[in-house]
């Protein structure tokens, strides 16, 4: 039985996208779903729930699931190694050829999603201390954080942005009703590095210990500008 689509999320918003570019994706997508059917019976729990970790730090790549991104490698890895199967035979090398062909079938994928993983930690990281001098003056003028949050959504310029996608995702759950700290940990979680980290713990130690805010996010764009300058 093929695996279901995800629908809901950010998953299933990406999983729409992917399959409105009409790219190579959306026509082997329901091969591989086919694939991540079968690949369900396994007991892989474990590494389900690493790769789960790893998709949603890609931003859900391609909207995929556990099983359909083993499906993919997987696939990526039988095409492979057909094609090296091809090559040793018209090239007249030995057919031993096939086995990097199969292995470099099965990386590729993972090597895409780690990059993706890698650009957008990356792209938060270099776009965080302006947003968060934005977040200040907003809050310096008189908005409450989520109505700060609402003036970069509506003032970034790129929509592809990954922290302009982690910045609606913020919104989205506080009008949904989670706390300021649950929205800003989950940013944590989806986004976890240093610089990430530093800000939702500025936070969350501002609100627990009744600090202006709109001073502690000024104060932490200063010192993220201070540390990039540093490593620099």
């Amino acid at each position: 039985k093929p695996e279901d689509t995800p629908r809901l999320g950010m998953r299933g918003k990406k999983r729409a996208r992917a399959m409105e570019a009409a790219g190579l994706f959306a026509s082997s997508e329901p091969m591989i779903r086919m694939v991540a059917g079968w690949i369900a019976y396994f007991p892989l729990t474990d590494q389900r729930r690493r790769i789960d970790e790893l998709l949603k730090h890609a931003g859900d790549w391609l909207g995929l699931t556990a099983n359909e991104f083993l499906a993919l490698c997987f696939i990526s890895c039988v095409g492979m190694g057909l094609f090296g199967l091809l090559f040793s035979n018209v090239a007249e090398f030995p057919s031993i050829l096939v086995v990097p062909f199969m292995a470099m079938g099965a990386l590729m994928p993972y090597l895409q999603v780690t990059g993706e993983r890698d650009r957008r930690f990356k792209e938060c990281n270099r776009a965080l201390p302006g947003s968060i001098d934005l977040a200040s003056l907003c809050m310096g003028a008189g908005l409450d954080f989520p109505g700060a949050i609402r003036q970069i959504v509506d003032k970034s310029g790129n929509r592809d942005d990954a922290l302009h996608e982690q910045w609606e995702f913020i919104l989205q759950e506080l009008e949904l009703g989670r706390t300021r700290r649950q929205a800003l940990e989950n940013f944590a979680d989806r986004v976890p590095t240093e610089a990430v980290r530093d800000f939702v713990s500025a936070v969350v130690q501002s609100e627990e210990k009744g600090n202006p805010l709109a001073e502690v996010l000024r104060i932490q764009a200063t010192m993220m500008r201070m540390r990039r300058s540093v490593m620099a």
